[in-house]
């Protein structure tokens, strides 16, 4: 007689696998039974898809998005019993699936809207604001190092994929067939003191890279040293508008940090 362990392994098989690899009886449960409940997953898991990640959705159609929905979550199964979680390796799954390699801007595109859900989800206390660093002199500030905030994200893409995300939402037909698809972007994602959907913005490169600086750990100082373009202060008062960063402490600059 199978163990318990052993008779949840067995279901775990049968409801992953496609029908017709699946042995009648598996589990020792009627063929039937396994049928619904595999049915029933795939629902579930595809819809929950398709709510997280809803431009990719409606850029390839209903039947397209199920096709490729069902063949990640026969490799891909879920974590934990949050389903707005699900979809994490979505992006790098549709990025190696087949049948989209002439849409090669749709990993990208999954990307930015799981990078926006993330956000969304994350609480945005405690965030970093202006008040915070009042009264920092000059030799204060540039000794400071960030703590990113959980919702921040980075996306560097070679595709608009945040206007394609807007004119798909939007079933805007006549901005899609306009756009440009050969612009590249660089785009902040996080999300919003009031806890509202998550912002997403655009950045030029010197801001890009000045914000990467800080979120790995480099202080305000070299930051800016290798970074002169951002002296005005202006990205750093765009990060410092929303919550991109927890809290910030002061510490020597370390030597690996000397402008390269």
């Amino acid at each position: 007689m199978p163990s318990l362990l052993e008779t949840q392994q067995a279901i775990h098989d049968a409801l992953s696998t496609a029908p017709a690899d699946s042995a009648p009886g598996a589990a020792g449960l009627p063929a039937g039974a396994v049928s619904i409940h595999r049915n029933n997953m795939l629902h579930a898991l595809t819809r929950a898809l398709a709510l997280g990640f809803p431009a990719v959705e409606g850029l390839v159609g209903t039947d397209f998005f199920e096709a490729m929905a069902i063949s990640f979550v026969r490799q891909a199964h879920p974590r934990s019993a949050w389903l707005d979680a699900y979809g994490e390796d979505f992006p790098a799954f549709i990025a190696t699936f087949a049948p989209a390699g002439g849409l090669p801007y749709l990993a990208d595109l999954a990307r930015l809207e799981r990078a926006a859900a993330v956000a969304a989800m994350v609480d945005p206390h405690p965030a970093l604001l202006p008040a915070d660093l009042a009264g920092l002199d000059t030799n204060g500030a540039a000794a400071l190092r960030f703590e990113a905030h959980p919702s921040l994200r980075l996306l560097q893409s070679p595709f608009p994929v945040d206007a394609l995300q807007t004119a798909t939402l939007a079933a805007d037909e006549g901005t899609l067939q306009r756009l440009r698809l050969n612009e590249p972007v660089r785009l902040l994602i996080r999300g919003t003191l009031d806890g509202a959907a998550a912002e997403i913005i655009r950045l030029a490169e010197p801001a890009f890279r000045f914000t990467r600086l800080l979120m790995d750990g480099a202080s305000l100082g070299c930051a800016l040293q290798q970074v002169p373009e951002e002296a005005d202060g202006g990205t750093l008062a765009l990060l410092l508008a929303g919550p991109s960063f927890r809290r910030a402490s002061a510490a020597d600059a370390f030597p690996e940090e000397q402008p390269r």
